[in-house]
């Protein structure tokens, strides 16, 4: 989802933007949550939009900063 919402011109600007929180909304609707290095969305959302990584490198990566939600 964060590669197509991020290659697809979506909105007017701001397509990076909406790509990362479209991807980090789905995953805490699923129970997870992103422990991202700093700059590190930046990199991956820059990398999906010019194609320079694909689906199986994105998937891998959110897997990587992917945890558990603390429950309230």
């Amino acid at each position: 989802m964060l590669q197509t919402l991020a290659r697809l011109p979506c909105l007017e600007h701001s397509n990076a933007a909406f790509a990362w929180a479209g991807a980090e909304a789905f995953l805490a609707l699923r129970g997870h949550r992103l422990d991202v290095p700093p700059k590190g969305a930046a990199v991956l959302v820059r990398e999906a939009a010019a194609a320079t990584a694909g689906v199986a490198h994105v998937a891998h990566q959110l897997r990587a900063w992917t945890r558990p939600a603390e429950n309230p």
